[in-house]
C-alpha cells in the first residue's frame, strides 16, 4: 500500500510538470521518482504481491499461482502500449496516459484497502515483531544505542536482504539451494537488464523513422507478444523437466523448483 502511494505521488507531479512546467521546472520530474523511489516504488509492489500468494497458497499449488502473477504481468506489457498509443491517438495529448495511470493505481489503493484480506495470523505478526526485535538487541538481550555501529548498521545496511541469496547451514541441501538461489538472482538480474534495454528499443524508430506513439506501441505489442508465445514456448519445452514413467513423478504442474532440479531428468 505504501509503495502504491508514492506510485500515485509519482503520478500527480509528472501532471502538475506537464501542465505548469514553465512555473516548476522540468527538474520537477525528478521529485516525482525520488519519492516513487524512497517509497519502494514498482519492486516493492512487486515484492508485496509474490509475499501475498505465497501466504495464500499451499507448497504444491504456489509456483503456478506465481506463473499466473507473471502471465497477466506481461499481458498488461503488450495491451498497455497499444492502448496507450490508442489514447494518445485519440486525444491528442500525452498527460491523458498519467490520468488514466492515476485512476488505475487510485483504484488500486481502494481494492487492496477494501476487499483484499489480511494473508498473515495475528501470531504469525506476532512472531514477526518479535523477529525483527530481536535483530536490534545484543546476544545479551541489551538493546543497541545510536553509539553502536551495530544500530545504524540494521538501519542503513542495504545489502542485508541480499542475506536471501546465501542462507546459512552444512550440507548438500544447503549447497545446493545456495546454488539455485544464486542462478536465480543473475537470471533476475540479466532480465531487469533487458526490460531497461526497452528504452533504447523505443526511442531507435523514432528518431530513425520519425514514428508517432501509436507505431510505437504497436511495435512493443509485437515485441513482447512474440517473447510470450514463442521464446518462452521455447525456453519451458527445451530445458523443463519432463515425466518419465520409471522415475520420480514429483515433477508435476506445481512442484517447488528445488524438487525439479534435484529428482527429475533434464532434457539434452
Amino acid at each position: 500500500m505504501i509503495a502504491v502511494f508514492g506510485t500515485v505521488l509519482n503520478d500527480g507531479i509528472i501532471i502538475l510538470t506537464a501542465k505548469f512546467w514553465r512555473t516548476l521546472g522540468l527538474e520537477f520530474f525528478l521529485v516525482g521518482a525520488i519519492l516513487d523511489g524512497v517509497f519502494g516504488s514498482f519492486t516493492t509492489t512487486m515484492a508485496a504481491t509474490n509475499a501475498y500468494v505465497a501466504d495464500c497458497t499451499t507448497p504444491e499449488r504456489r509456483a503456478v499461482s506465481f506463473a499466473y502473477i507473471q502471465s497477466v504481468f506481461f499481458l498488461g506489457f503488450a495491451v498497455g502500449p497499444v492502448v496507450g498509443g490508442l489514447l494518445i491517438n485519440r486525444t491528442g495529448s500525452v498527460v491523458t496516459l498519467f490520468y488514466c495511470a492515476l485512476a488505475v493505481h487510485l483504484s488500486f489503493c481502494l481494492f487492496i484497502l477494501v476487499l483484499i484480506p489480511e494473508s498473515v495470523t495475528p501470531e504469525n505478526m506476532e512472531q514477526a515483531r518479535h523477529n525483527h526485535n530481536a535483530r536490534r538487541v545484543s546476544e545479551e538481550g541489551i538493546p543497541y544505542s545510536p553509539r553502536q555501529w551495530r544500530y545504524w548498521n540494521n538501519m542503513f545496511n542495504i545489502f542485508k536482504p541480499l542475506e536471501i541469496f546465501w542462507p546459512r547451514g552444512r550440507g548438500p541441501a544447503f549447497k545446493l539451494k545456495r546454488r539455485n538461489l544464486v542462478i536465480l538472482g543473475i537470471v533476475d538480474g540479466i532480465l531487469l537488464l533487458n526490460i531497461g534495454a526497452f528504452a533504447v528499443i523505443i526511442l531507435y524508430p523514432i528518431y530513425m523513422f520519425n514514428w508517432g506513439d501509436l507505431e510505437v506501441r504497436q511495435q512493443d505489442f509485437e515485441l513482447i507478444s512474440e517473447r510470450i508465445l514463442f521464446v518462452n514456448r521455447w525456453i519451458s519445452t527445451s530445458f523443463c523437466p519432463y515425466h518419465s514413467p520409471t522415475r520420480n513423478r514429483s515433477c508435476c504442474p506445481g512442484a517447488s523448483i528445488a524438487n525439479s532440479l534435484n529428482s527429475c531428468n533434464w532434457r539434452r
